[in-house]
């Protein structure tokens, strides 16, 4: 599902800042945002811009962003702190953005794109990597049938974390377990495999192999760093062991990370792909962390490859409340690696079940994110 950039919250509660005479922070499902004082008050609705939102400056609700002198046409939200307070996205009043209100009132039965309609987009980083190691791509659009790999940030899920740990409290009902794995600050790197698919031209069935970025499907180049990186770590053997097992097309989907890629804060010697993910078309859904363990134990014992993932902190984990997750698990995994850790996800032991991630606040601020 495409991120949602701007939506209309409900502030939950309006709190003061040490020292500060004409702000506040406003609190929205798990967001804290600061705020002019007496702007809001619990209950009231805003319109709330997440970070990453690139906000269009010739828009007069946004021109306080403009610095004296400067020519930007567009200001990118980002993690910042005020008086020591952390501060993540832009929250309006609705009557700041009345042409914005008319709009949400027009379309009040429908799932309008304030977004667009405003003239939001999202902040996409620089392709990583070398020029000649990206690929040329094959298909501009990244493969239909399998999805990205974004996932949606804890802060947007305070009610469906709240509901889980609701029914942990009750009488006979299990605790909902997850795995909790690190969050590798690289690019992100697809690769899958249908078996019997017709090709162009053949009249027998035949299988597809394909590599993508973050964003497109590229061209069989084992030049360029993506069909490099799936190979080296084994995905392209372990593929059609996989898709047999599962009962037809699979991807495998991780981080690509080293030299010259998001700054190689891992300091890795060469570019190497950890996997976290695969998804099963014929499941329509991620596999589970022990049916991941069993995929990845069968291309052990069929090819002797192991593949290697990104760190896991628990394999299985009772989901904590949103604040510790933010604050006291974050801490706790950022103090058990050598890395800069970009963040941790969640990923339910209940297939079909809920996924998502939570980035370190301390590493969006360190490195201006």
């Amino acid at each position: 599902m495409p991120r949602k950039l701007v939506t209309v919250r409900e502030v939950s509660a309006v709190t003061p800042i040490e020292g500060a005479d004409n702000i506040e922070l406003a609190h929205i499902d798990g967001w804290s945002c600061v705020v002019k004082k007496g702007a809001f008050q619990p209950g009231m609705q805003g319109f709330y811009f997440e970070i990453d939102s690139l906000l269009p400056l010739d828009n007069e609700a946004f021109a306080f962003l403009q610095r004296p002198g400067a020519t930007k046409t567009h200001h990118r939200l980002k993690t910042i702190k005020l008086r020591g307070t952390l501060s993540q996205g832009l929250l309006l009043r609705l009557d700041e953005l009345p042409k914005l209100a008319d709009y949400l009132l027009l379309t009040e039965n429908e799932e309008p794109d304030l977004a667009a309609f405003i003239g939001v987009t999202k902040y996409e980083p620089p392709q990583p990597g070398d020029p000649g190691q990206l690929g040329t791509a094959r298909v501009v659009t990244f493969p239909g049938f399998i999805p990205r790999t974004d996932l949606e940030r804890v802060q947007n899920l305070k009610r469906e974390v709240q509901i889980i740990l609701a029914d942990n409290n009750d009488i006979g009902v299990e605790q909902h377990q997850f795995e909790v794995q690190a969050k590798y600050d690289g690019t992100s790197i697809t690769a899958y495999y249908r078996p019997e698919v017709m090709l162009i031209g053949g009249d027998e069935p035949n299988y597809e192999v394909g590599v993508c970025s973050r964003n497109q499907e590229l061209k069989d180049d084992i030049a360029n760093m993506y069909w490099r990186g799936a190979a080296d770590a084994g995905w392209l053997a372990a593929l059609p062991i996989i898709a047999f097992a599962c009962g037809g097309t699979v991807a495998i989907q991780g981080e690509l990370v080293g030299p010259g890629i998001q700054s190689n804060r891992m300091k890795l010697e060469a570019k190497k792909a950890f996997a976290f993910d695969i998804f099963s078309v014929a499941h329509a859904r991620y596999l589970t962390r022990p049916e991941r363990d069993i995929m990845w134990a069968l291309v052990k014992f069929k090819t002797g490859i192991e593949i290697a993932e990104v760190d896991t902190f628990a394999a299985v984990w009772f989901l904590p409340p949103l604040s510790e997750i933010l604050v006291d698990l974050m801490g706790t995994c950022e103090g058990s690696v050598k890395y800069p850790l970009e963040g941790i996800v969640f990923k339910s032991l209940k297939p079909g079940g809920l996924r998502f991630k939570a980035l370190s606040n301390s590493y969006l601020l360190k490195y201006n994110e």
